[in-house]
């Protein structure tokens, strides 16, 4: 009986460490237009089973918030919807994990508005961004 329940108490343990080793967990980095110039974005990602969390922070314009994540899992697939942020647009992220890559395909709702500078332009936001941005893991 005791042999069990160590076999078990190990199994258990065992199962936990791969849960916290997921191959998504972590930092990833791109670089994408900003306004004035290049702009690094960094995303975030805690995987818990089928649940996605995590964030992603710009470094262009200077002072930018990091927009919360909320996704989910689906083995080397993951997928989640953010608000812009100036909450004018909602973008959805479908990415396929790639070892040290996650190739994204990116898809822009939003009013496009006035002017030659509104819906975002072309950058990571943006309604005229790009159809599928790549990150690679930051080791």
């Amino acid at each position: 009986m005791k042999a069990a329940t160590l076999a078990c108490s190990v199994v258990v343990a065992a199962s936990a460490t791969l849960l916290a080793q997921s191959p998504i967990n972590g930092k990833w980095t791109t670089e994408a237009v900003g306004i004035g110039g290049a702009d690094t974005v960094v995303m975030d990602f805690t995987a818990d089973g089928a649940q996605l969390t995590g964030a992603i922070t710009r470094t262009s314009p200077p002072g930018q918030k990091p927009v919360a994540v909320k996704g989910k899992v689906d083995k080397d697939t993951i997928t989640f919807t953010v608000l812009s942020p100036d909450g004018k647009r909602t973008i959805t992220f479908t990415g396929k994990v790639m070892g040290d890559e996650i190739v994204f395909v990116r898809e822009a709702k939003g009013d496009p508005g006035a002017g030659s500078n509104q819906g975002g332009g072309f950058g990571i936001y943006g309604l005229n961004g790009p159809k599928t941005v790549t990150v690679k893991r930051v080791k």
